[in-house]
Formats: structure tokens, C-alpha cells, sequence
């Protein structure tokens, strides 16, 4: 026999070795609920061995392979596992941990860190204990070390189920003996110790087992068998393969990122991941009581982040970098996989000890929160507390980032009958910049201060909501509220806190927004720098500033409010704008009742066609999005707000302004348009003016009015006044205006000697196109049956010709008739038109 083909007790393989259960091994499965028959056998055969007449209790073999002073069990853990648990219990109940404690703290677990801890807490207790009846499951629960998350440990809970047992009943409701307390509660202290002592005999042990070590040379470890001996092992989820890895992974093959002592210590980030963290993941766990996927979506996402914010790579390059692009990636059924993991080469640029340091720094202090808020609240509240302690302001259902609810702890998806399924919910890219902007906060500051993180949390969704964020932009963003915000120009005198986010308002104050050239947000912070200016003052501004970002559609942009007419910071007149806001908006854009007066106010003070009306102004709605984004915090290239001046009229409750415009402002600032306008959009689509003849129509459907063809204008209205023309259903004119809605190219009926031509004026002449088109009853262009090749344009297939302007003291009635009985005189006799 070989050193390790040899029967041997348990503590002299202990004394000898250690041994550590393997990672690709399955929970301890002895104690489970359902084996209450295999421990009453097992434990009833080894307290029978420990009799005084006894003869010695031989086990099956234990395999395994041995690495330098460590045996790694392959099969037999379950029996180890048990073995050690009985010399543990022992010696507690008799009194000799302190002395037997560095031999048992030399078995652990590699499956879970957490039952690796609990097994080194446990020899670590002080505490004397009297055994009774379900007495060391309490016991050991009530230490104050001992975690709630222990509770969803399934090896950590089958070896309590194994030290205390269970009151399971056979079929002759006979208690089942199956717990090492239940055998032991009839013996003394001193019988404890005498038990002990006959264990810890090598001689004369009275519970021994075979050991082959499955590296010897004579009993080689094939790849084959080990499959084979494994089968019954676990499969390991994403989390676990990523934090198994972790812990061995070295930084240039040299250092192990987390130290070989850590899991030796209580604040080590291997202890930490399978305790407190884990605890706090517990609370957001499925239905099916499960916290891998959202446990490695916040890792992913937290190092994701901090891998762009630490990197000056331009956008391009970061999106084709590994990281990103598993973490970015749908998957089959269309979710992001950032709950999933592949390997740790692609955390390589971004796994540091200042990465781990943050990441350690983030989550404790976010583990203190909840703590603070479970005392604030109680169990059943302080889940909902921390998700709404980093929800913006505004109801979440109606913020920028989309319909998909924002959860900086991980929430896993619901169904249709309210569990949840496996797949957390996922982020956008706006909800990916507050995440980080959460981490730069739970990082940096050294406990949390819930009134800053709130103000930090207001100025960081007030920054979110009122930009472009995309996949690139979301880059910048990050840096932004990684450093960027820290890097902003100061006054020379100003106090200022060490991290923005300690303060931000303080922090703002002290900023010099003159010298800001370049920033991402530029508009937005130079707003939030005006308002943390105002705010130190006093006077409860922060509360009227906060109730006016809150009001209507605001949500954190009311620079209009604070703004004179020239876009110049004027805090004078804030109450009286506040007062008129209040009965122009609400939530859905302007009230229904001041629809017309509002518009008509509003363009009633333009006075740059060019900047404030011209090809993508949309800005002929009453919605809450045109409002907002298109008048009220529309700015150009220079950040200077293109409808300061009358967004200033109109909110100091000016009337209308009868000032002269350019004729086409004066056609829209007409009341009479608006009110058309207003009962016509009933949908609130978009509209922008472009070709031709400046025409406003709905965005991608050429429906609407000319604002610039006073030549067709004038024919048409004065044939339809004189009874001449007819229009269909497609266009009709806009009262007190002269002015055609609908179709851009209008459709007419025109009366000749008692007969009917279908003509059509057509929205725009060219070289190849014409003004008025003869057409057929079913409104098609009317071909001719000849082709002339001398002819331009539509004249060679179509009858169709240019209209002139009236000469000669001819009026625009007869002018128009001469031309049209000129040009399609051959129908004008004919019975009808085909």
C-alpha cells in the first residue's frame, strides 16, 4: 500500500493534510430534506462505533489527488463532510475549541466562499454550549456573524439539518433519529471529551477509511474516470464560474488580483461576495430564489462602466472591444446578455486593485444603505426604499429612458402571473449613465449621506433627461459623471468638496460656467451651475426650484423660467413665468383651453424665419415633447436659446404682438391660421415648413398649406369667390386667411358653358413640370393620345401648361379663363371629360 492506500481516521488525515471539497463538487447533500433515513444509518452506525465494546467502524474509500499539502476529495465528501461536523460538535460540547481549532479550521469548502466561512466561523466560537433539544441550529443562527443569506446556502443549511436533526416522522410516527444532537443529548460533557479523545486516537480509532490518492502512480487519474467520478456533480452557473475564476485570477501571470489570505479575512472580497453582497442580492431574488444572473449583471455593468470612464479610446473603438460587445449583444429571444459570462480575458484591461477597490467600496456602502433603510422601514419596505432612492423625481413610467423600468440593484423580469422568469431587466443607454453616475457616488464618498445622494441623484437624472443619449453619446456621458464633472473650471476663492458628487450643489456653485467651452450636456449644466447658484442664496429656493422642475412636463429644464428675453440668467421675474406656466401646461402639453392663445402669443414674437421657423422647427403642436425639446430648450450651435424672446413674452402674460413681421410670420402668427391649426391637428403630428413655396405639412406626408404662393393663392380664391371653380374634398381654405389646406397639389372642378373640366394645380412648376394639368373624372392626369416630340417636359404626354400673371388691366378671373379655354379648348366642346 501506498501512503494514501491506507485505512486512516479522520483527524489524522486532518493533522496530516488539509482538505478542501472542490469547487466542481456538489453541495453537501447528507443533510438535505428527504435523507433523514441515510442519516439516522450513517450516524446511528458511528455513534455505535463509539461504544466501549465496539468493534472499529471501517468506511468506504475516499478518492482523491493530493496538491502539495491539500487533499481534494473526488469522492467521499459527503462522508468528510459529516465527520467533521461530529468532531466540531464535540468539541464544543466538551470544551476544547479554542485548542482543536486550528486543526478542524484545516477542512473548507471551495463550492460556495460562504460555506468556506461559516465552516471557519464556527471554529472561531467562544461561546460555551449546553446541548438540548433543537438547541444548536439557534445557536449557531444567533451568532453575529451569521448572515441571512446563510439561510439559502444549501450545503450551510444541510449541515445545520445534520448537527440538530429534524422532527420527521416515520410511518409509525416514531421521531426519526437523525441529527448528531439527537444522539448525543443522553451523554455529558465529559462523555463529549471522552468520545473526542477516542477519535483523535490514531491507534485505537474508532471510525476509520480507506484513502487512494487517485495520483499515484498506481492508480492513475484518467480523464475518463474523473468524468465518470464527477457526473454527479453540480453545473456551475455564469456567477459561480466567474467568481471561482476570479479568485484565480493573477494580474500578468504574477499577483493574484484577490490575495491567497483573503478568504481568511472577514472584510476579504471572497467572503464578502458569498455574504453581505450576497445578502443584498438575496432581497431582489426570483420566484425560483435565484440571484446569480442579477448578482453578474450589476459586475458586468459595474465593470463595463468603469472600463469606459477610465479610458480615453474615442467611441468607435470602445463599442468593438470584447467587453462591450458581450455585454451589448442580444441574445435569441432579443435580451442583452450582460448576466452572462465567458471568460476573464475580457475583463483584463479593466480587472485592477483599484478596480476591486471601488467595486468593494460600492457595494458596502450599498449594503449599509439597505441595512439603514430595513431600520428605517422594516423587511417588507426597504426593498421599494432602495428602488425609489435612486428613481428620478417624475414617475417612472413617464421619464426619457423608455418603458423599461430603471432598477440600480438588478430586478429580475416579470411574467404575465406575476412571478419572474431567469433574465434580469435589461438597461438603455441613458439608464446605463445613471447607473455608473450611482457607482461614482457609492465610491467616492465615505458613508452615504442621503440628502447629498438625493441632490446628487436630482442633478444626475436632470442631466439625463435633457440629452441625446445614444450608444456614443452614452460614452460621454459616463466620463462626464466620472471625471469630467470634477474637471469643470472653478473660481480661484471657491470652497469646494474633494467629489462633486459629496456635494453637488456646493460644487456647482463654485464653478466658473464662463470658462465651459466643451462638455457633454453643456446646455443642461449651465442650467443646473444657475440653479445651485440660486439655491445657496436661500430663501427656499431649492424648494421652488424643485417644484418647478417637478411641474407638468418640465422634469428638471426650466432655464425658461429664470431666462429675460434675451437668454440672459434674470432671476427677478421666476414667480410670475412660475404663475403663468401653471395656467398655460400640464402634463400633456399646453391645456386644451389655451392652445390657440398660446400659439398665437408664441409666433406673434418671432422674428427670424430663417432660425425659428424654417425646415426642422417643429414647433406646430401643443404636445408636451414639441414644448419642451423644440421651443422651450432649443438652443443653437452657441447654446443661445432660439426662443428666448417670445417663450419670455408669452410666459410674463403678454398679449399677442401686432409688431410687423415678414409676411410669412405674419400668415402664421395669424389668429385665425392658429385656430385652424389647432381643430385641424386634432393628433398632434408633426409639421415642418419646406419646398415648396415654404409649405407646412406633417412630417413624411406632404399634406398641409403653401405659406408662400400668393400667385395660385389669389386665382384660386378669386374663382372660388366668383362661383367659377369647386374644390373636392381633398383641400379647403382656411378662413380669414387665403390660405389652402390639404393636398399640396389642389384639385378643382372647373364650370365652362355649362360643363365640367378636371383640372389640378400642381404644387410646383419646373422644367419638367407644370402649373395646371387636365384630369380625368377619376382624378388621373389625362394623356394624350399623340406624343409631341417638340414639346417640354409633361407637355409631350400631358395636357398640361404654365399659368401667367394677369397683364394688361386683366383680371385674374378672365386672365385664368382666356389661358385655360386657350389651352384645352378641344374639351370644352365635348359632352364630358373621359
Amino acid at each position: 500500500m501506498t501512503e494514501y492506500s491506507k485505512n486512516i481516521s479522520f483527524w489524522g488525515l486532518l493533522t496530516s493534510k488539509k482538505i478542501v471539497i472542490p469547487i466542481i463538487q456538489r453541495d453537501y447533500a447528507q443533510g438535505r430534506i428527504g435523507k433523514e433515513y441515510l442519516r439516522e444509518r450513517f450516524l446511528g452506525q458511528l455513534f455505535a462505533a463509539l461504544q466501549g465494546d465496539a468493534k472499529p467502524l471501517v468506511l468506504d474509500f475516499v478518492y482523491g489527488s493530493v496538491e502539495a499539502d491539500t487533499l481534494y476529495p473526488l469522492d467521499g465528501q459527503q462522508r468528510l463532510t459529516t465527520l467533521w461536523l461530529l468532531h466540531w460538535y464535540l468539541a464544543l460540547c466538551a470544551g476544547t475549541l479554542n485548542e482543536d481549532r486550528a486543526t478542524l479550521q484545516r477542512f473548507s469548502y471551495e463550492t460556495r466562499v460562504s460555506s468556506r466561512t461559516f465552516c471557519q466561523k464556527l471554529c472561531d466560537i467562544n461561546e460555551k454550549y449546553k446541548p438540548k433539544n433543537h438547541g444548536i441550529r439557534s445557536f449557531i443562527r444567533n451568532q453575529r456573524w451569521y448572515y441571512s443569506i446563510y439561510d439559502q446556502d444549501p450545503t450551510i443549511q444541510s449541515m445545520l439539518r445534520m448537527l440538530e436533526g429534524t422532527d420527521i416522522k416515520d410511518s409509525n410516527e416514531t421521531d426519526i433519529i437523525d441529527g448528531i444532537e439527537e444522539y448525543y443529548l443522553k451523554w455529558t460533557k465529559d462523555r463529549a471529551l471522552e468520545l473526542l479523545e477516542r477519535l483523535k486516537d490514531e491507534e485505537n480509532a474508532l471510525v476509520k477509511f480507506y484513502l487512494l490518492n487517485m495520483e499515484d502512480k498506481n492508480m492513475p487519474l484518467t480523464d475518463n474516470l474523473y468524468i465518470k467520478m464527477n457526473a454527479r456533480g453540480k453545473v456551475l452557473t455564469d456567477f459561480e464560474n466567474f467568481k471561482a475564476d476570479l479568485l484565480k485570477y493573477k494580474q500578468n501571470d504574477r499577483e493574484y488580483l484577490i490575495p491567497e489570505d483573503d478568504a481568511s479575512k472577514e472584510d476579504g472580497v471572497s467572503v464578502l461576495m458569498d455574504t453581505r453582497w450576497t445578502d443584498l442580492f438575496w432581497h431582489f431574488r426570483s420566484s425560483e430564489d435565484r440571484i446569480d444572473e442579477i448578482y453578474m449583471s450589476f459586475l458586468n455593468r459595474f465593470f463595463l462602466n468603469l472600463r469606459i470612464a477610465n479610458t480615453s479610446f474615442k467611441p468607435e473603438k470602445i463599442i468593438i472591444e470584447d467587453l462591450y460587445k458581450m455585454l451589448s449583444t442580444a441574445d435569441k429571444k432579443g435580451n442583452k446578455t450582460d448576466c452572462h459570462y465567458q471568460s476573464m480575458s475580457i475583463y483584463n484591461d479593466v480587472l485592477t486593485k483599484e478596480c476591486i477597490g471601488e467595486l468593494t467600496a460600492c457595494l458596502n456602502n450599498l449594503c449599509r444603505q439597505y441595512e439603514k433603510l430595513t431600520e428605517d422601514y422594516g423587511k417588507e419596505k426597504a426593498k421599494q426604499a432602495m428602488d425609489e432612492l435612486f428613481w428620478p423625481y417624475w414617475k417612472l413610467d413617464e421619464d426619457k429612458t423608455g418603458n423599461t423600468p430603471f432598477y440600480f440593484i438588478p430586478h429580475y423580469k416579470k411574467t404575465e402571473n406575476n412571478k419572474t422568469d431567469n433574465t434580469p431587466y435589461t438597461l438603455t443607454y441613458p439608464q446605463q449613465v445613471v447607473f455608473h453616475a450611482i457607482c461614482v457616488y457609492l465610491t467616492t464618498c465615505k458613508e452615504v449621506n442621503i440628502n447629498k445622494l438625493k441632490d446628487w441623484m436630482h442633478f444626475v437624472w436632470n442631466i439625463v433627461e435633457n440629452s441625446y443619449i445614444d450608444k456614443e453619446q452614452s460614452i460621454s456621458a459616463i466620463r462626464f459623471f466620472g471625471k469630467g464633472v470634477n474637471e469643470l473650471p472653478k473660481f480661484g476663492d471657491a470652497v469646494m468638496p474633494i467629489n462633486a458628487s459629496d456635494d453637488i450643489i456646493t460644487y456647482l456653485a463654485g464653478i466658473d460656467e464662463s470658462q465651459i467651452k466643451d462638455t457633454f450636456s453643456r446646455r443642461q449644466l449651465l442650467e443646473e451651475i444657475s440653479k445651485a447658484k440660486q439655491i445657496k442664496k436661500g430663501h427656499d429656493w431649492k424648494g421652488k426650484i424643485y417644484a418647478a422642475e417637478n411641474f407638468a412636463f418640465f422634469k428638471g429644464a426650466i432655464a425658461f423660467l429664470f431666462n429675460n428675453e434675451e437668454g440672459k440668467v434674470d432671476w427677478s421675474c421666476f414667480d410670475k413665468k412660475m404663475e403663468t406656466a401653471r395656467l398655460l401646461f400640464d402634463k400633456e402639453g399646453i391645456r386644451t383651453e389655451k392652445r390657440v392663445e398660446t400659439l398665437h402669443t408664441l409666433y406673434s414674437y418671432c422674428d427670424s424665419w430663417e432660425l425659428q421657423f424654417w425646415w426642422n422647427a417643429k414647433i406646430f403642436t401643443c404636445t408636451a415633447n414639441t414644448w419642451k425639446e423644440n421651443i422651450l430648450t432649443k438652443v443653437n450651435a452657441s447654446n443661445e436659446y432660439i426662443y428666448s424672446k417670445p417663450v419670455h413674452h408669452l410666459l410674463m402674460g403678454h398679449s399677442p404682438s401686432n409688431e410687423t413681421r415678414s409676411e410669412k410670420i405674419r400668415l402664421l402668427a395669424n389668429e385665425s391660421f392658429v385656430r385652424f391649426l389647432v381643430s385641424e391637428n386634432t393628433n398632434n403630428w408633426n409639421l415642418y415648413i419646406r419646398h415648396p413655396h415654404d409649405a407646412l405639412y406633417y412630417c413624411g406626408y406632404k399634406y398641409g398649406v403653401m405659406l408662400n404662393y400668393p400667385m395660385r393663392d389669389t386665382y384660386l380664391n378669386r374663382l372660388l369667390d366668383a362661383g367659377i371653380i369647386e374644390l373636392t374634398d381633398s383641400n379647403k381654405r382656411i378662413t380669414g386667411t387665403g390660405l389652402f389646406w390639404g393636398n399640396l397639389s389642389i384639385n378643382f372642378i372647373y364650370h365652362v358653358n355649362g360643363k365640367e373640366l378636371y383640372l389640378q394645380w400642381y404644387k410646383q412648376s419646373n422644367n419638367k413640370e407644370y402649373d395646371i394639368y387636365l384630369m380625368t373624372q377619376g382624378w388621373d392626369y389625362k394623356r394624350r393620345s399623340i406624343v409631341l416630340e417638340n414639346e417640354q417636359g409633361d407637355r409631350k404626354q400631358y395636357y398640361c401648361f404654365n399659368i401667367a400673371e394677369p397683364s394688361d388691366g386683366t383680371s385674374y378671373i378672365d386672365s385664368f379663363c382666356q389661358q385655360v379655354e386657350a389651352e384645352f379648348a378641344e374639351f370644352i366642346s365635348e359632352k364630358n371629360i373621359q
